[in-house]
């Protein structure tokens, strides 16, 4: 059984691309959508070839994700976006992204996808300890966009979000700056992980709260029926129905 739809039919769908002489040739859209996602608006990609290597430092980067302390307007909190990326390790400095997605919801409700597979710009292989996580080959990926290649669209996509929020969203957060992507600090951050840690440490003797901060095992808590796990837009449904 198919636990997520591997776009091979949206292989035929191409990124737009600015015009230049002579055309080159299109780059493939390859997405992995959670059936629960299976009606999802689905944002137009855009590559440009023109966008130059980032070049950043971690001393940039001194983003705070806050952690919710009750009371709280819960209604100020329904419209936000969650963003996910698979990688091909876990050091940004030298491992790629292979998989982005931000998932925008309004009213606490899932209502855009960006999201696509990505080929490495300078890895030739994938690593198997990888692989047996994401379950993404080298195969998937021929013909597909670096990110570097499609990062203004992406940023075009998360810029209007005035809350951005991630499972372990640090580990996202650094991938993304670190190829280029830059994180408004007027904006809320939110990071899910720290909430389930903080639920169990402040709660755990007065109510049955998760022991377990795993996203398989929050949506098992918590009675979501979500498939497909470490798949990056599998991963921002789970984040986004958690959080609500």
């Amino acid at each position: 059984m198919t636990l997520f739809r591997s776009n091979r039919s949206a292989s035929k769908e191409t990124a737009s691309i600015p015009s230049t002489q002579p055309r080159p040739s299109p780059f493939l859209v390859r997405r992995r959508i959670p059936p629960a996602l299976s009606g999802i608006s689905l944002s137009k990609v855009t590559v440009d070839r023109t966008t130059p290597r980032a070049d950043v430092s971690w001393l940039d980067l001194s983003l705070e994700t806050g952690v919710l302390i009750p009371p709280i307007d819960y209604s100020a909190l329904s419209s936000f976006t969650v963003i996910d990326v698979e990688t091909t390790g876990l050091d940004a400095n030298t491992h790629e992204i292979i998989e982005v997605s931000a998932l925008r919801f309004k009213n606490f409700q899932p209502s855009e996808l960006y999201s696509l597979l990505l080929r490495p710009e300078k890895e030739q292989h994938i690593p198997t300890s990888a692989s047996s996580v994401n379950r993404i080959t080298m195969d998937q990926l021929d013909g597909c966009p670096c990110f570097r290649l499609i990062s203004r669209s992406f940023q075009n996509f998360l810029d209007p979000a005035e809350i951005i929020i991630g499972h372990n969203l640090d580990f996202d957060v650094k991938y993304l700056f670190y190829n280029g992507i830059t994180f408004d600090k007027s904006k809320t951050y939110l990071d899910t992980l720290a909430h389930s840690k903080r639920l169990h440490k402040v709660y755990r003797k007065d109510l049955h709260v998760p022991a377990s901060h795993r996203l398989e095992d929050l949506c098992a808590f918590y009675g979501l029926d979500i498939t497909g796990f470490h798949s990056s837009a599998a991963d921002c449904l789970a984040t986004g129905l958690i959080f609500r």
